[in-house]
C-alpha cells in the first residue's frame, strides 16, 4: 500500500520546506511548486524519493511528477502547511528568472488545466447519450436522457463561470466577484432586447423598426 503521507512529507522537505514554497498546485500527474529559493531544492534526492517518477525544474518552478496518485499526495501535502497564502506576492518572491513564454504558459495551464476533467467528462457523457439514443436504448424524451444531457450541456454553458473561478484562483483575487461578473455575461435575460440609447435616438429606432417612411438611412447602435 502506498504511503501518500510519507511521500508528501519527503517532497516538502526536499523542496526546501514550507517556508520555501510560495505556491503549490497540481495538474493531472504533477505537483507544481513555485519556490522562493530554488537553490534549497534537492532535485537529485527528489528523483530518488519513493512515489516520485521524475522532477522538472525551470526557474522558480519545480514540477514533481507523481503520476495518477498526484491528488492523494497533494491532499496530504496541504495538511502539512499553508502554501498559497503568499500567492499575491509570488511575482516578487522567486529569485530565479523566468522567460515571458514560461510565465504565459504557467498562467494558461493554471487557468485551463483544472477545467479539463469537466470539459472532457461533458464530451464523453454527450457522446454516450448519442450512442445510447442511436442504439435505441434511450430516447430523447426519457427523463434520464434529459438529465444526463443537461449535466453535459451545463459544463459548456457555464464554462465562462468556471474560467472566472480558475482565473480568480490563479490571480488570487475575489472568487465570488469574478463568478458574479461571468454569470452576468450568460444571464438569460441580460440586456437582450433592451435599448440603451438616449431617448431621442430610441424614438428614431422605434420609428425605423415600425417602417415609418423618412428614415431609410438611419443606423443605430443598440446593445442587445
Amino acid at each position: 500500500m502506498k504511503n501518500y503521507k510519507q511521500t508528501a512529507s519527503d517532497v516538502l522537505r526536499l523542496v526546501g520546506g514550507e517556508k520555501n514554497v510560495v505556491q503549490v498546485e497540481h495538474c493531472s500527474t504533477r505537483l507544481r511548486f513555485t519556490l522562493a529559493d530554488t537553490s534549497k531544492a534537492d532535485v537529485a534526492a527528489l528523483k530518488k524519493t519513493a512515489g516520485v517518477m521524475g522532477v522538472i525544474s525551470s526557474g522558480p518552478q519545480c514540477q514533481v511528477v507523481i503520476g495518477n496518485d498526484v491528488i492523494e499526495v497533494y491532499d496530504e501535502l496541504l495538511k502539512l502547511g499553508t502554501f498559497n497564502a503568499g500567492q499575491a506576492a509570488a511575482p516578487a518572491a522567486p529569485k530565479g528568472k523566468k522567460e515571458i513564454g514560461g510565465i504565459i504558459l504557467d498562467y494558461m495551464v493554471g487557468i485551463f488545466q483544472p477545467l479539463v476533467p469537466a470539459i472532457a467528462g461533458a464530451g464523453v457523457l454527450k457522446a454516450l447519450m448519442v450512442l445510447l439514443s442511436t442504439l435505441g436504448l434511450m430516447s430523447s424524451g426519457d427523463i434520464a436522457y434529459k438529465v444526463f444531457v443537461g449535466v453535459a450541456d451545463a459544463a459548456l454553458y457555464y464554462l465562462p463561470v468556471m474560467v472566472a473561478f480558475t482565473t480568480a484562483t490563479k490571480f488570487n483575487c475575489n472568487k465570488l466577484v469574478s463568478v458574479a461578473l461571468a454569470a452576468a455575461m450568460i444571464h438569460p435575460s441580460g440586456y437582450r432586447g433592451r435599448c440603451l440609447l438616449p431617448r431621442h435616438q430610441a424614438a428614431e429606432h422605434r420609428l425605423w423598426r415600425t417602417g415609418i417612411p423618412g428614415y431609410p438611412d438611419r443606423h443605430f447602435h443598440v446593445l442587445y
